[in-house]
């Protein structure tokens, strides 16, 4: 995308107390109109990645980061070493001065290099 900024930087203080997660790094941002941005982000993870490994747990990282670095949406793919991956969308609304997330199971896949992964074959693929 033509508003795709890269920004590679490590941002591991959201993680130095936490043993689930061993690294995070900012890649980029996306800038969007009226002042929005979208963080694009990794995360790589001390355990294998299953369909419902701390699922919640990636979900409040993600929260964390996109408040303390004022993004109004994060991409974030949570990694193993095994090739799983969890791909993760959060985004925010405003309602008069308060900031709500999107819900922590909605905009998420897991893909796992030994199963088919249809959905996330076919979602990804008509974007």
């Amino acid at each position: 995308a033509d508003d795709f900024n890269p920004q590679s930087t490590l941002i591991n203080n959201f993680i130095a107390e936490d043993n689930h997660f061993v690294q995070c790094e900012q890649l980029g941002i996306i800038a969007l109109p009226n002042v929005q941005s979208v963080l694009i982000a990794a995360v790589r993870m001390t355990n294998e990645l299953t369909t419902r490994s701390s699922k919640k747990k990636q979900y409040e990282l993600g929260k964390r980061i996109l408040k303390a670095l004022n993004h109004n949406a994060g991409i974030f793919a949570f990694y193993d070493n095994g090739g799983r991956f969890r791909l993760s969308l959060i985004t925010t609304t405003y309602s008069a001065t308060k900031r709500k997330f999107s819900p922590f199971r909605r905009y998420t896949f897991f893909v796992d290099p030994t199963l088919p992964n249809k959905t996330f074959i076919n979602q990804i693929g008509r974007a």
